[in-house]
């Protein structure tokens, strides 16, 4: 079927199933004013005996209808859930254009020339990329409460989820180690209330505090090396409400290296680094001013990174 597909179809999705079972699935064009995203899904099972029992399905999606424009004033809650490094919330406001989400007047203008980025609608689910995340927007547009969910595993949401994955900060930008300052979007020195709001993800903030260390979990485990699986995550120190010290054992990037490639080949990259030895555990330590890095191995394994005040020490 895949050598012969429909007529007016295009090969879309495949893959397999239970042992022995194989997908595959052929995109129409959409019905203008009735459907989106009409398709066939063909499965093929062996059933003994040397025969193949296949089953063909048509499915359909709705025609989304908008119900409304993406001008006018917003005030929402943009959750980016199931990244590589954890769940990041921003708060976006347009109409004028604010918030903590990085260049919220170039989110704004998106909106309005793409009004469908607000407004999301059911769809098949399908084959997708590992950690492919998922977008939540929860608030207000327009006085009207809005709670819309676009994810590249569900059809017709494909679009959407890859355009806010364009528009909110990437991977590369949350999870590079700025040197002896901060991981990220996070900085040493950082106000308490705009680290907890990025890191909670979905979560409901805790109550602040003065003095305190807050742990906020990627929602997975990780193991690196012959290293022990451990949950993902980061940790973060504060003194009089501001950030003292960022505890992460996600994979992160120094000095344009993965943390995880080890402590001899980062070392290799960072020869003016000094190596601190406690038992079984190595760290790859760089001081400053400014305050303390500190790349944290047991033999081989990756174990955390870690940035401080040069007053909180390591």
């Amino acid at each position: 079927m895949q050598q012969h597909r429909p007529a007016g179809s295009r090969q879309d999705d495949s893959g397999g199933g239970p042992p022995g079972e194989q997908w595959t699935s052929f995109a129409f064009p959409s019905i203008h004013g009735f459907a989106g995203w009409p398709d066939l899904v063909v499965n093929a099972v062996p059933a003994g005996g040397g025969r193949v029992a296949v089953r063909v399905d048509a499915q359909v999606a709705p025609q989304p209808r908008l119900p409304d424009n993406g001008g006018g004033a917003g005030d929402v809650r943009v959750i980016e859930l199931g990244t590589m490094l954890g769940s990041f919330g921003f708060e976006l406001r347009c109409g004028p254009a604010g918030g903590t989400v990085p260049h919220p007047a170039r989110i704004c203008a998106a909106i309005v020339h793409h009004p469908a980025l607000l407004y999301s609608f059911p769809g098949p689910g399908h084959s997708c990329p590992a950690g492919a995340p998922t977008v939540s927007i929860v608030g207000r547009w327009n006085g009207q409460a809005l709670h819309s969910t676009f994810s590249v595993c569900t059809g017709r949401q494909e679009q959407q989820a890859d355009a806010w994955a364009g528009l909110l900060p990437s991977t590369t930008a949350l999870g590079t180690v700025h040197l002896d300052r901060g991981i990220g979007l996070v900085s040493l020195g950082e106000r308490q209330a705009a680290v907890v709001d990025l890191l909670r993800g979905p979560l409901r903030a805790p109550g602040p505090c003065q003095r305190c260390t807050r742990s906020f979990g990627a929602g997975f485990s990780v193991g690196y090396g012959d290293g022990p699986t451990q949950p993902a995550g980061w940790t973060v120190s504060f003194t009089g409400s501001r950030v003292t010290r960022i505890d992460s054992n996600v994979a992160l990037t120094v000095a344009g290296a993965a943390a995880t490639s080890g402590l001899a080949s980062l070392h290799r990259r960072l020869p003016s680094w000094r190596i601190q030895t406690c038992g079984a555990t190595r760290a790859l330590v760089h001081s400053s001013p400014a305050g303390r890095t500190l790349v944290i191995y047991r033999g081989a394994a990756l174990q955390r990174v870690v940035i401080t005040t040069a007053r909180s020490g390591g």
